[in-house]
Protein backbone atom coordinates (compact mmCIF):
# COMPACT_ATOMS: atom_id res chain seq x y z
CA UNK A 1 0.00 0.00 0.00
CA UNK A 2 1.17 3.46 -0.87
CA UNK A 3 -1.72 5.56 0.40
CA UNK A 4 -4.19 5.51 3.29
CA UNK A 5 -7.26 7.64 2.62
CA UNK A 6 -9.30 9.78 5.01
CA UNK A 7 -13.10 9.87 5.22
CA UNK A 8 -13.41 13.34 3.67
CA UNK A 9 -11.64 12.17 0.49
CA UNK A 10 -14.04 9.26 0.08
CA UNK A 11 -16.99 11.60 0.55
CA UNK A 12 -15.68 14.38 -1.68
CA UNK A 13 -14.55 12.03 -4.44
CA UNK A 14 -18.18 11.25 -5.16
CA UNK A 15 -18.63 14.87 -6.24
CA UNK A 16 -16.77 13.96 -9.42
CA UNK A 17 -19.23 12.16 -11.67
CA UNK A 18 -17.91 8.97 -13.25
CA UNK A 19 -19.75 9.99 -16.41
CA UNK A 20 -17.88 13.29 -16.61
CA UNK A 21 -14.54 12.02 -15.24
CA UNK A 22 -14.38 8.36 -16.35
CA UNK A 23 -10.59 8.10 -16.40
CA UNK A 24 -10.35 9.55 -12.89
CA UNK A 25 -12.67 6.84 -11.59
CA UNK A 26 -10.95 4.11 -13.61
CA UNK A 27 -7.54 5.10 -12.27
CA UNK A 28 -8.84 5.43 -8.72
CA UNK A 29 -10.44 1.99 -8.83
CA UNK A 30 -7.32 0.53 -10.40
CA UNK A 31 -5.26 1.84 -7.48
CA UNK A 32 -7.77 0.45 -4.99
CA UNK A 33 -7.92 -2.94 -6.72
CA UNK A 34 -4.13 -3.18 -6.75
CA UNK A 35 -3.96 -2.37 -3.02
CA UNK A 36 -2.18 0.95 -3.53
CA UNK A 37 -4.99 2.86 -1.78
CA UNK A 38 -6.51 1.54 1.44
CA UNK A 39 -8.43 2.94 4.37
CA UNK A 40 -9.27 1.98 7.95
CA UNK A 41 -12.21 0.44 9.76
CA UNK A 42 -12.45 3.71 11.70
CA UNK A 43 -13.09 5.50 8.40
CA UNK A 44 -15.83 3.00 7.65
CA UNK A 45 -17.27 3.91 11.05
CA UNK A 46 -17.22 7.61 10.23
CA UNK A 47 -18.92 6.96 6.90
CA UNK A 48 -21.56 4.82 8.55
CA UNK A 49 -22.54 7.51 11.01
CA UNK A 50 -23.97 9.96 8.51
CA UNK A 51 -23.37 8.84 4.96
CA UNK A 52 -25.72 5.92 4.32
CA UNK A 53 -25.39 5.67 0.54
CA UNK A 54 -21.63 6.08 0.59
CA UNK A 55 -21.06 3.40 3.20
CA UNK A 56 -22.93 0.93 0.99
CA UNK A 57 -20.72 1.86 -1.97
CA UNK A 58 -17.46 1.47 0.00
CA UNK A 59 -18.65 -1.71 1.73
CA UNK A 60 -19.26 -3.18 -1.73
CA UNK A 61 -15.71 -2.21 -2.76
CA UNK A 62 -14.36 -3.90 0.37
CA UNK A 63 -16.49 -7.04 -0.20
CA UNK A 64 -15.31 -7.32 -3.81
CA UNK A 65 -11.69 -7.05 -2.71
CA UNK A 66 -12.20 -9.64 0.03
CA UNK A 67 -13.46 -12.11 -2.55
CA UNK A 68 -9.99 -11.76 -4.12
CA UNK A 69 -8.13 -12.13 -0.82
CA UNK A 70 -7.63 -8.38 -0.36
CA UNK A 71 -9.40 -5.63 1.53
CA UNK A 72 -10.00 -1.91 1.47
CA UNK A 73 -10.76 -1.26 5.16
CA UNK A 74 -7.89 -2.36 7.40
CA UNK A 75 -8.01 -3.00 11.10
CA UNK A 76 -5.18 -1.57 13.13
CA UNK A 77 -2.66 -4.03 14.53
CA UNK A 78 -0.55 -3.62 17.65
CA UNK A 79 2.37 -2.21 15.65
CA UNK A 80 0.08 0.55 14.33
CA UNK A 81 -1.29 1.29 17.78
CA UNK A 82 2.24 1.68 19.16
CA UNK A 83 2.52 4.88 17.14
CA UNK A 84 -0.47 6.49 18.85
CA UNK A 85 1.92 7.61 21.60
CA UNK A 86 3.67 9.82 18.99
CA UNK A 87 0.39 11.61 18.45
CA UNK A 88 -0.56 12.16 22.10
CA UNK A 89 1.58 15.32 22.21
CA UNK A 90 -0.96 17.01 19.89
CA UNK A 91 -3.65 17.63 22.50
CA UNK A 92 -5.89 19.82 20.32
CA UNK A 93 -5.81 17.17 17.60
CA UNK A 94 -6.85 14.47 20.05
CA UNK A 95 -9.52 16.65 21.70
CA UNK A 96 -11.02 17.53 18.30
CA UNK A 97 -12.63 14.10 18.18
CA UNK A 98 -13.81 13.75 21.76
CA UNK A 99 -17.46 14.47 20.90
CA UNK A 100 -17.52 12.30 17.77
CA UNK A 101 -18.82 8.73 17.97
CA UNK A 102 -15.95 7.62 15.73
CA UNK A 103 -12.75 9.61 15.20
CA UNK A 104 -10.42 8.10 12.62
CA UNK A 105 -7.79 10.86 12.38
CA UNK A 106 -5.27 9.72 15.04
CA UNK A 107 -5.51 6.15 13.78
CA UNK A 108 -4.90 7.27 10.19
CA UNK A 109 -1.76 9.12 11.30
CA UNK A 110 -0.50 6.14 13.32
CA UNK A 111 -1.17 3.79 10.40
CA UNK A 112 0.67 6.11 7.98
CA UNK A 113 3.68 6.31 10.30
CA UNK A 114 3.89 2.57 10.85
CA UNK A 115 3.23 1.53 7.26
CA UNK A 116 5.33 4.35 5.77
CA UNK A 117 2.53 5.43 3.46
CA UNK A 118 1.08 8.75 2.38
CA UNK A 119 -2.05 9.92 4.19
CA UNK A 120 -4.58 11.38 1.75
CA UNK A 121 -6.89 13.96 3.28
CA UNK A 122 -8.94 16.86 2.02
CA UNK A 123 -8.51 18.91 5.18
CA UNK A 124 -7.58 22.45 4.28
CA UNK A 125 -6.35 23.86 7.56
CA UNK A 126 -2.61 23.15 7.46
CA UNK A 127 -1.87 25.57 10.31
CA UNK A 128 -4.60 24.33 12.63
CA UNK A 129 -3.30 22.10 15.44
CA UNK A 130 -6.59 20.18 15.12
CA UNK A 131 -5.84 19.05 11.56
CA UNK A 132 -4.19 16.05 9.96
CA UNK A 133 -1.91 18.24 7.78
CA UNK A 134 -0.58 20.06 10.85
CA UNK A 135 0.18 16.83 12.73
CA UNK A 136 1.70 15.15 9.67
CA UNK A 137 3.89 18.17 9.01
CA UNK A 138 5.16 18.19 12.60
CA UNK A 139 5.86 14.43 12.46
CA UNK A 140 7.45 14.65 8.99
CA UNK A 141 4.93 12.29 7.42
Amino acid sequence: MDFVIDTNCLINFHGYSSEVFPSLWENFHSMINSGEIVSLEEVRGELGNSHGNLITYWNDIDSNLKSNGMKFFYELVDDDLDYLSSIEQFEEFIKAGKDKPVYADPFLVAFAINRDCILLTDERRPNSPKSIPFVCNKLNI
